[in-house]
C-alpha cells in the first residue's frame, strides 16, 4: 500500500492539471474521467517527474488508467531511485 503522503501529493498534481478538487480524486478514479486531453496527459507526466525527481517512460505512462496506476508507478520509480527493489 502506498504511503498516504505520496498519494496525497499525486492527487494534488492531478487536481492542479485537470482542475478538479483533490478530495474528488479516488484511487479507483480513471484519468479519462477528468476530461483531459493528450496534452494534459503529457503535462501530468512532466509534472510528476519534476515533483518527485523521477523519469517516467512514455510506454509506462500510456498504461495509466487509474489514479492507483499513477501512484504505483511513482512509488516504484522512487523506490528504484533509492536503490530499493
Amino acid at each position: 500500500m502506498a504511503d498516504e503522503r505520496l498519494v496525497e501529493k499525486v492527487k494534488e498534481v492531478i487536481a492542479d492539471i485537470f482542475s478538479v478538487l483533490p478530495e474528488d480524486i479516488k484511487e479507483e478514479s480513471t484519468i479519462e474521467s477528468f476530461g483531459g486531453d493528450s496534452c494534459d496527459d503529457i503535462e501530468l507526466v512532466v509534472e510528476l517527474e519534476e515533483v518527485f525527481g523521477i523519469e517516467i517512460e512514455d510506454a509506462i505512462a500510456k498504461d495509466f488508467k487509474t489514479i492507483a496506476d499513477v501512484v504505483r508507478c511513482v512509488e516504484e520509480k522512487i523506490s528504484a531511485k533509492r536503490g530499493g527493489l
